[in-house]
């Protein structure tokens, strides 16, 4: 008859195993035998698991290129957006499990609505979350994982078709012009110099030469975990440049940096004076759509309900267009391919050559007066 007796704990909602011995070193021996198996056998309930091999496949293969210098931070934000998606519904399973009517319907209900924007998704969101998916189970596989029989090309991508950019117009851009905000200095800058996003957060007082009217673009701002970095340069080589100062523009930053210097030196900055956050962007840029769609689309009516939002009635605009505005801009005033490419930081020039190919329909003639007087005035841009 058994001597010594103890029990070991199987697990949430299972019996207690017990556990006898003639010896108390029998016993225990017993024990860590049946706990080595509890552990193995809840390994093997996980180890074919999505979330497990997500990350056996981002630690082992992705994130040491990154930390080799082979993949930007944008990159790596991107991967690990489409493994959010992924991991948000298919952690848990077991990759086997997983069959192409459940991948198609997740594919379905994203397409529709994206919990990071609240918006439809984009066909190239979805493109990257397919991508990162198809590594995913390759990876796997290859680890003798028994994985699903499906690919990404045989989902269908139900995703919103890309929105074609295009220039705003002059009214649109009086309204930026005319409308104080804390997202104001942004806007008049991407409008009126072509910065990127990224590289607006990142742009200093220093690099406003106001004697020579120039700007200098030496940085921009990555988001570590939407935790905004600095870096040296930009999207490419071809980012760190020197764009013309529009008098425009020169005279509104004057103007700001007399009300709002702050001794950190940036120009567009969060309430501490420091780089604004992803998250911080998008509220600020969110904030002043609204109070544009308020102005122009309401006449200036507020919501009498403190969270309450008027329907858009005026065209809602992304920093990229007044980007792709500042190119048009360019355009008008007669700048090449080549000097344009120089301005707007673009890597390879088949990107200007593009966007000039699609503005060859812009006749200068028909513009209006006023627009035709501010490319000679308040829009000129100096060419040497």
């Amino acid at each position: 008859m058994s001597k010594f007796h103890t029990t070991v704990y199987a697990g949430k909602g299972k019996k207690s195993i017990n556990v006898y011995g003639k010896t108390k070193r029998e016993m225990m021996d017993k024990v860590y035998e049946i706990k080595a198996d509890i552990k193995k056998a809840k390994y093997d309930s996980i180890s074919g698991s999505f979330e497990v091999w997500a990350k056996k496949w981002f630690d082992e293969q992705i994130k040491p290129q990154y930390e080799s210098g082979y993949l930007k931070p944008q990159t790596i934000d991107a991967y690990k957006c489409s493994m959010q998606h992924l991991t948000g519904r298919f952690g848990k399973r077991k990759l086997y499990t997983i069959s192409l009517s459940d991948f198609q319907q997740f594919v379905n209900r994203l397409a529709k609505y994206n919990p990071n924007t609240g918006e439809p998704t984009s066909k190239k969101t979805i493109r990257d979350v397919l991508q990162v998916w198809d590594r995913i189970i390759h990876y796997a596989e290859l680890n003798s994982i028994r994985v699903p029989n499906f690919r990404k090309s045989d989902v269908i991508n139900n995703g919103r078709p890309a929105v074609e950019r295009t220039a705003i117009t002059l009214s649109e851009q009086d309204m930026i012009i005319d409308t104080p905000h804390r997202a104001q200095i942004a806007a008049m800058i991407m409008l009126f110099a072509g910065l990127r996003k990224s590289e607006v957060g990142a742009l200093k007082w220093e690099n406003i030469d106001f004697n020579n009217n120039l700007i200098e673009v030496k940085n921009s701002v990555y988001f570590d975990k939407s935790r905004p970095a600095e870096k040296k340069g930009g999207k490419s080589k071809a980012a760190t440049r020197v764009i013309p100062l529009m008098p425009i523009l020169k005279d509104y930053l004057l103007k700001y940096k007399k009300e709002h210097f702050c001794k950190t030196g940036y120009v567009f900055l969060n309430t501490k004076g420091g780089l604004l956050s992803k998250s911080g962007w998008k509220k600020a840029w969110d904030s002043y759509m609204d109070e544009l769609n308020i102005k122009y689309g309401y006449g200036g009516k507020k919501p009498k309900w403190r969270n309450t939002k008027y329907p858009f009635k005026i065209r809602r605009f992304t920093p990229h267009s007044l980007r792709h505005t500042f190119a048009t801009i360019l355009y008008l005033q007669g700048f090449n391919e080549i000097n344009s490419m120089q301005i707007l930081g673009h890597s390879d020039i088949k990107t200007t050559v593009n966007i000039y190919t699609d503005l060859k329909n812009y006749n200068i003639y028909s513009l209006s007066d006023e627009y035709k007087r501010r490319l000679k005035n308040e829009y000129l841009l100096a060419k040497d």
